[in-house]
């Protein structure tokens, strides 16, 4: 996953420990130079600014519809600003363009066109105070919901049926991270999104994660979230409801060459019985710059009981198991360019090709 926008959630358990060891770190921007720097090498690398941007152009083929689309997934600049040693602001501005009714982009529209056109979207914005020497940390904001295995695979089963994708899932609230030696955790108090209306669709709860480093080469986390609003906009009912998510995550390098991901979490929510997500991950480099990733993940988000307002069966991915698998390869064959490319089987296949450019 990206280091997008300086947020604490990401940093990886190597870098937190340094952080809170006190001990003298490397520089980010060590071995940047030319076109490896920012924006190609155009920005000298600065500490105290940090600028970047996401332009992804994306080809899909459904197997369901046999047709082909090409569209931009994402257009996003973002940034961070280092006032003084201890202030920080930050946060994401892009367009999208999605059909109406589209769960995605949506939920972080700044303009209101609700129609098949372009919006001004903001991911994340946020003010932070950072103290300890650094090591945690306090943001108010926009943010991303700190829960489980940060990704960018957005429409993966354990962000997408969590709701904790960065794509357009993150709500406005205030976070505690906190980074240790051997531990890292992260808490955030949710007061909903607040770029979606009316107000009974907003969540209010709590999200976070507790992570221990086990070894050299391993981590091991704990997430929990839960959220109550006065209506639920994922089914179209206008009833009070709370939802939560709990489980484990885990990463490891099981050599240089490999590493594996996972995490499985429990799923409530009003009106359906308890539901589970899971996903299990290999990412092998056989040469530096090219991934061979193989996915699998299961799914049961949770039978409406009694078969719901429209009293629906039983069926793969609410009531019974769905099973889904990705095979993916990724290839980042110049500075600031990749291009992966994922067949994706659940009940129907999908094969997405995205050319990513980041600056």
């Amino acid at each position: 996953a990206e280091e997008e926008e300086g947020d604490a959630s990401k940093a990886e358990p190597a870098e937190a420990s340094a952080s809170a060891s006190g001990g003298a770190e490397e520089s980010p921007f060590a071995g940047m130079s030319g076109l490896t720097g920012p924006l190609f090498g155009l920005m000298k690398p600065n500490e105290n600014l940090l600028l970047g941007g996401s332009m992804r152009l994306a080809t899909i083929y459904k197997s369901d519809t046999k047709k082909t689309s090409v569209f931009p997934m994402q257009l996003d600049l973002y940034g961070q600003w280092r006032i003084g040693s201890h202030f920080r602001i930050g946060g994401s501005a892009g367009a999208a363009k999605v059909p109406a009714g589209s769960p995605f982009a949506r939920p972080a529209q700044v303009t209101s066109n609700q129609a098949d056109g372009y919006n001004l979207i903001s991911r994340t914005h946020w003010v932070g105070f950072d103290f300890g020497d650094g090591a945690h940390s306090i943001r108010i904001g926009r943010l991303n919901l700190p829960f489980g295995v940060r990704m960018s695979e957005h429409v993966m089963w354990v962000r997408d049926k969590t709701e904790t994708n960065r794509e357009s899932q993150q709500q406005h609230g205030a976070s505690l991270y906190l980074g240790f030696d051997k531990v890292r955790l992260e808490l955030m108090g949710i007061l909903g999104n607040y770029q979606i209306n009316p107000d009974m669709y907003r969540e209010r709860g709590y999200a976070g994660y507790v992570e221990f480093v086990v070894s050299d080469q391993a981590t091991l986390g704990v997430s929990s979230l839960y959220t109550e609003a006065k209506a639920d906009m994922v089914f179209a009912e206008e009833l009070t409801t709370d939802r939560s998510a709990n489980g484990l995550f885990a990463r490891a390098a099981a050599s240089k060459a490999l590493v594996v991901l996972a995490e499985a979490d429990l799923l409530t929510r009003s009106r359906h019985e308890i539901g589970y997500v899971g996903f299990l991950q290999f990412d092998i480099e056989p040469v530096s710059g090219l991934h061979g990733i193989l996915t699998g993940e299961v799914l049961d988000a949770g039978y409406q009981k009694n078969g719901g307002p429209d009293h629906m069966a039983r069926q793969a991915g609410l009531g019974k198991a769905e099973l889904g698998g990705w095979v993916s390869l990724q290839w980042f064959f110049l500075p600031h360019f990749d291009f992966r490319v994922d067949a994706i089987v659940r009940q129907d296949t999908q094969i997405l090709g995205q050319l990513h450019v980041y600056l």
